[in-house]
């Protein structure tokens, strides 16, 4: 397998088996590295591998049926970039949206930097937008 393909396979595993499938959160370890930064996190909100464990498991406590399907995956030297559909039933609060019980479905694009195999950076694009309309959260 070349450095390429291991690259989106760990981009492909990170939203599919830790965020989404059955959230298995002790995967972060093995594929996020102890000096993780995390660039769309705002200023003042706590960075790094401990807050990516933490958001993965508040996210799943909305999302508890979340699940992610990486459509497409593009790697070139240390960085590799992954287009998704995720979706999931929100079950718990999700950033003072109280629990609708809709299921609903939006895109994502991420971008990774990995590095001895494990992800070092990220950058995210999500349609966050369309998540809050269809939350109800959004009226036009």
């Amino acid at each position: 397998m070349t450095e390429q393909d291991q690259n989106k396979e760990i981009g492909r595993r990170i939203p599919e088996e830790i965020f989404g499938g059955e959230g298995n959160f002790s995967l972060i370890d093995e594929l996020v590295s102890d000096d993780f930064f995390d660039h769309g996190v705002p200023e003042g909100l706590p960075n790094g591998k401990p807050a990516l464990r933490k958001f993965a498991e508040y996210f799943r406590s909305a999302f508890p049926d979340l699940t992610y399907n990486v459509e497409m995956t593009i790697a070139e030297g240390d960085l590799v970039t992954g287009y998704m559909t995720a979706s999931g039933t929100q079950k718990g609060e999700y950033y003072g949206i109280a629990p609708t019980n809709k299921h609903i479905s939006w895109k994502e694009m991420h971008m990774a930097r990995i590095k001895d195999g494990k992800m070092t950076e990220h950058w995210a694009l999500i349609d966050t937008y369309g998540m809050y309309k269809d939350l109800g959260a959004i009226k036009e």
